[in-house]
């Protein structure tokens, strides 16, 4: 931890530039340098920490770490949106957008992968993870009611 000055430094310096941002956008400045500082905190205080070596989770110790994180990140996306004067269908794929994050890091936990034996596979593989984010993005989130200039 003789690193945590320096984080606790560097997340002053963001949260005052959070509540310039927040001025500026005339978005709740004290929240906003609150929630920025904490959340560069946070990450500080994650990346200093010792690590032990990874192993091995199984899915359903992957997947029950990922929905009470998701559960609370909707619910805070919801009441924010609301907040903010986003109308219902909005506040719907705000919280869809999220529950579509979910899936896909769900399949992507569903099987190991093995170390590339090249460059031509590491390509392939970030390709296709990029391929199957939009997938799931495009295919889920178009079955949402559509922006309607006349409704909204």
């Amino acid at each position: 931890m003789k690193n945590l000055p320096k984080v606790l430094m560097i997340s002053v310096a963001v949260g005052i530039f959070g509540y310039g941002f927040g001025i500026y956008f005339n978005m709740a400045p004290p929240v906003m340098a609150g929630g920025m500082a904490s959340l560069t905190l946070l990450y500080g205080i994650l990346l200093i920490k010792k690590h032990r070596p990874t192993k091995e989770k199984g899915f359903f110790r992957n997947v029950g770490t990922k929905i009470p994180i998701i559960l609370v990140l909707g619910v805070i996306i919801w009441f924010t949106a609301g907040h903010y004067g986003f109308p219902f269908w909005w506040q719907v794929e705000f919280v869809a957008f999220a529950l579509v994050g979910l899936f896909f890091f769900i399949i992507l936990d569903l099987k190991t992968m093995k170390v590339e034996k090249g460059e031509g596979h590491s390509i392939r593989r970030l390709i296709g993870t990029y391929a199957l984010g939009s997938l799931l993005y495009i295919t889920i989130t178009a079955q949402l009611p559509q922006f309607s200039p006349e409704i909204e």
